[in-house]
Order: C-alpha cells, then sequence, then structure tokens
C-alpha cells in the first residue's frame, strides 16, 4: 500500500502535471494568436511602407512634370497666336522653359529624359525639345539639349507611338506602363501632361524616370530569410522580381512561372494578407496598388512569419520537461510555486498582448529554465512593441518635419467626431498656411523651400507642442488643441504672433524672406457643429481672412 505521502506527491505531481499543460497550452494559444494577427500587420506596414516610397518617387516626377506645365499655361496664356510663327519670341519661350526644366529636373530623382513638345498643326519653327542625361554623368546641368526633328523615322517613340500630339489618347496628365526607350538604350516609365488653351491642343511636356530606381526600391526590402518583393505594371508583366531584377513581359511567363504568377496575381487582388499554396508549401501575400496603378506585393513562407510561435512552443516544451524532472517530492512545494508563479504571469502577458497591450510585466528572474522562459518572453513582447512603433512611427510621422501626417490626422478627425457623437467634445482647430512657399522653392530650390517649413514647424511646436500638430500638405498644417489649451487659445495665437516676429528679427535665420504664417483658430461649438469639419471650414475661413490681411499688410 502506497503511503499518504506518496499519493499526495503522486496527485500532486499530476495536478501539476495538469496544472501546467492547461497553463501552457493557455499561453500558447493566446501567444500564437496575437503573434499570428501581429505577423500580418508587420508584413502589411512593411508592404505600405515601401509602396510609400515607390509612391513618392512617382509623386516627384509628377510634381515635376506638373511645375513645368504649370509654367507653360502660365507663359502661353499671356501671349496670342503670333507666338507660334514668330520665330524670335518663340525661340525665347522654349528657351525660357528649357531653363525652368532643367533647374526642375536637377531635384527628381532618377530622371534620365525631359521633353516639351509641340502639336506639328501649329506649324511652329521647332518641335520643341529634348533633354536627357548622357550615360554616364551625374547631373543634366552638363547634358546637352536635343532638338526633335519630327521628320525622322524614330521620333514616334518619344509620345509612345503618337506622331502628333492632337491625335495623343489622354486628355489629362497620365503615367504609361515601363518599356524600352531606344534612344536611351534603357527601360523608362513615363509621365506626360498635355498642353492645352481651351480647346487648342499646344503639345505634351514630359518625364521619363529610371525603371530602375523602382526596381532598386522594391529590391531594398529584406522579407524575412526567403521571402521577396515582386513590383507589377498595369499590365501585370513584372517590373522587379529577384529572379527577374530587371523585368519580364507577361509573355514571358512559361511553365511552373506561369502557374506561380497566375496565383500571384490573383493574390493581389484580396483585400488583406493573402494565402495561397505552391509545391506543398504555404505563402504569405500582402499587396496593394501604387498610386499610379501598379500592384506591388510582399511574398513570405506562411512558416517563416509563425517561426517565433514554433520557437515560443519549443522553449516551453523544454521548460516543462526539465521542471517534470525537478519534481522531487521535498521541493514539490517550492518546485510548484516557482513553476505556477511565472506561468502565470506569462499567461496574463499573453492575454494582455492578445488584447493589443505590449507594455507586459514579468517579475520573475531567474537562472532556471523558468527565467529563461520568462526573459525570452520578456525579449519576444520588447521585440514586438520595438518593431510596432518604429513601423507605426513611420506610418504616422511626417518625415520632414517631425509632427503628425495626414494618416495621424485622419484618425484625429476620427476621435474628434467620435467625441461629439457621445456629447462630450471640448477642443478648438487651430488651421495655418505657410506663405510664399512656391516662390521660395522656385526661387531657391526645394532645400530653401524645406528650411521654410521645418522653422515654421519649429514655431508651431513650441507654440503648440508637437503631439497637437499635423501637417496636411505641402504648406498647410493644422493643430488640434484639447484640455487646457481649448480655454487658452487666444492666448496661444497671441504667443504664436510674438514667436514669428521674433524668428523674423533674428539674426540667426538663414534666408531673406519673411516667414509668414497665415491662421485662423476657432473651437467647437455644440450649438452650430456637426462634425468636425464644420470646426474646420470655420477655421480655414479665419485663416483665409488673415491671409488677404498678410498680403496686404506684409506682416507675418
Amino acid at each position: 500500500m502506497r503511503s499518504l505521502q506518496t499519493k499526495i506527491i503522486s496527485l500532486t505531481i499530476c495536478c501539476t502535471l495538469l496544472a501546467a499543460s492547461i497553463t501552457l497550452g493557455v499561453s500558447y494559444w493566446n501567444a500564437k494568436n496575437v503573434l499570428h494577427k501581429d505577423s500580418n500587420q508587420i508584413l502589411n506596414l512593411l508592404c505600405s511602407n515601401t509602396a510609400r516610397e515607390l509612391n513618392e518617387t512617382l509623386h516627384s516626377a509628377e510634381q515635376s512634370v506638373n511645375t513645368i506645365h504649370n509654367f507653360a499655361i502660365e507663359r502661353l496664356s499671356r501671349t496670342d497666336s503670333s507666338l507660334f510663327t514668330n520665330k524670335e519670341e518663340f525661340t525665347a519661350h522654349v528657351d525660357e522653359m528649357r531653363e525652368i526644366a532643367l533647374n526642375v529636373a536637377k531635384h527628381t530623382p532618377g530622371v534620365i529624359a525631359f521633353y516639351y513638345r509641340f502639336s506639328s498643326d501649329l506649324k511652329t519653327p521647332s518641335d520643341g525639345f529634348f533633354m536627357t542625361r548622357p550615360e554616364g554623368r551625374q547631373g543634366l546641368s552638363d547634358t546637352p539639349f536635343i532638338d526633335l526633328d519630327m521628320s525622322s523615322p524614330g521620333d514616334t517613340e518619344y509620345l509612345l507611338q503618337h506622331d502628333n500630339p492632337a491625335e495623343t489618347l489622354f486628355s489629362a496628365p497620365v503615367w504609361f506602363n515601363p518599356y524600352y526607350k531606344t534612344s536611351l538604350s534603357t527601360w523608362v516609365i513615363s509621365y506626360m501632361a498635355p498642353v492645352l488653351l481651351g480647346d487648342t491642343v499646344i503639345g505634351t511636356i514630359g518625364m521619363d524616370i529610371s525603371a530602375g530606381i523602382l526596381q532598386e526600391i522594391a529590391g531594398s526590402v529584406s522579407v524575412y530569410d526567403t521571402g521577396y518583393p515582386v513590383l507589377l505594371d498595369n499590365d501585370n508583366n513584372i517590373v522587379y522580381h529577384p529572379d527577374y531584377p530587371t523585368g519580364l513581359q507577361r509573355a514571358g511567363y512559361l511553365g511552373e512561372l506561369k502557374e506561380l504568377m497566375d496565383l500571384l496575381i490573383d493574390s493581389i487582388q484580396h483585400p488583406d494578407v493573402a494565402r495561397y499554396s505552391w509545391k506543398g508549401k504555404e505563402y504569405l501575400v500582402a499587396s496593394l496598388f501604387l498610386d499610379n496603378g501598379m500592384p506591388f506585393a510582399i511574398v513570405a513562407p506562411a512558416d517563416e512569419v509563425t517561426m517565433s510561435i514554433q520557437t515560443l512552443l519549443t522553449h516551453l516544451l523544454l521548460a516543462s520537461n526539465l521542471l517534470i524532472l525537478a519534481l522531487l517530492p521535498p521541493l514539490i512545494y517550492r518546485i510548484i510555486r516557482r513553476i505556477i508563479t511565472p506561468l502565470r504571469q506569462l499567461t496574463d502577458a499573453s492575454q494582455k498582448i492578445a488584447r493589443g497591450d505590449l507594455d507586459v510585466t514579468i517579475d520573475y528572474i531567474s537562472n532556471d529554465e523558468v527565467g529563461l522562459l520568462a526573459e525570452s518572453f520578456r525579449q519576444t513582447a520588447s521585440a514586438l512593441k520595438e518593431r510596432i512603433d518604429y513601423i507605426n512611427g513611420l506610418a504616422y510621422t511626417d518625415s520632414l518635419t517631425g509632427i503628425g501626417n495626414k494618416t495621424a490626422y485622419n484618425e484625429t478627425v476620427l476621435d474628434m467626431d467620435n467625441h461629439i457623437k457621445e456629447g462630450d467634445a471640448s477642443f478648438a482647430v487651430v488651421l495655418m498656411d505657410l506663405n510664399d512657399l512656391k516662390k521660395m522653392n522656385d526661387t531657391f530650390g526645394h532645400e530653401a523651400g524645406d528650411m521654410l517649413l521645418t522653422d515654421a514647424s519649429h514655431i508651431m511646436k513650441k507654440t503648440f507642442g508637437p503631439e497637437a500638430l499635423y501637417r496636411i500638405g505641402g504648406d498647410e498644417f493644422v493643430a488640434v488643441l484639447t484640455d487646457g489649451a481649448v480655454e487658452r487659445r487666444e492666448e496661444l495665437m497671441e504667443h504664436f504672433r510674438d514667436e514669428i516676429a521674433i524668428f523674423n528679427r533674428s539674426p540667426d535665420k538663414r534666408y531673406k524672406q519673411e516667414l509668414q504664417i497665415a491662421r485662423g483658430t476657432t473651437p467647437y461649438d455644440s450649438s452650430q457643429d456637426k462634425s468636425f469639419a464644420d470646426v474646420f471650414r470655420r477655421a480655414d475661413d479665419l485663416m483665409y481672412k488673415n491671409k488677404q490681411e498678410q498680403k496686404g499688410l506684409g506682416t507675418g
């Protein structure tokens, strides 16, 4: 007959094993759920951040073309039709636009060609100009300009097979798919804008940027161990793939590549992280469309994404086996306490992580296996928090000024609208617009414009605090005041005016142009405001009046 002590020890061991099994199971289940969710989020954020970088390159080219286009329209609107027959006037116009295009192109990443072509219907003295970056050169400043001879048989490529701008199939600025440009001996992606005066087609302004800059950005992404990025064009031709870094047309999708690309293209249509199986292995796909319609995707093997779960499970099983071997009768009570306490902390911590709270605390510190498990869990939670905080910082912060960007602002607007619906809203909106930013950019370049923006944002942060500020446009800023700042808004606005005046008088100012910031502020009024947008509109009206006053008085 077994002794009572033996029975108690046996029962304690069984209960311990059962409790440990349940605790380990709950911990693993919760950790698996939260890690699976966070893995999808990290994959989506990685895709989103890379797409944002690709979009910034495209937007830079768009802004450059639109700048030249606006200059052309402004100049042409001030002339009459004699410009197109008067060789001297026409040449002066082309030369001026050539200089403007050259200055703009210097600040455009990846530009290798810039052109301004006139419609043959106008019978102008020349057909425009075509600037290119000669092979081996670093800048456009030393690149000779080439006047196009439209009688040459190969010139149709400059309008993508359209011989006459009047016959182009687009009436607004448009991106074209990447194509091989024989005159430059390289793959390019073109952005073109038609030059129209009323119903008259004047011509086209366009820019070619190297497809290589998009391939370089896409190829710089590191996706786990064997994952990879894929960039396609609007016809699902490969622009970048690690196996085809310089692209591949869809006609070349043969054999297994065609099957694999069909799976990938089908997954790209999925709004969330999609899954597909290939040769018995599951893959995750996070994707979105760039602003010009090109699909971009991140592909990663599912087992690599969930590797942290497998590591955690291994640690849990190893720790439990070692603890079972250590359950000697004289140490049952102590060992049970040493097991249950940290496991409960791990369970609580994993449940907090599952609810999205990564600020978990695990007090248990020891050199035994459970201590190693707790330390591993602490490191896992800390790494997840650091990674997510870093990615969220990139997603919600304006890179130039360090304040909230449009995405962060939109979330604040939603939050304020929810407070309005719940009847406990109390806030004020300060809308600010930086005067003469375009003049600064056009006169001294975008680096000078960036200095103007950073100086303005610095004054705003000193006045309203960085947590309340958002940059919602190129030269537009918003401060959303809450709590005590709402009642002190007039005092803050006076302080803001004083800070601008102090800055403009400062001998350390890096440019001669006076800093002027138009502003308007108004608080939320429950009697007339149904949404945040209503408060914004009233602040915008006040800001516009202030802008008119500043233009008349020339003050900050």
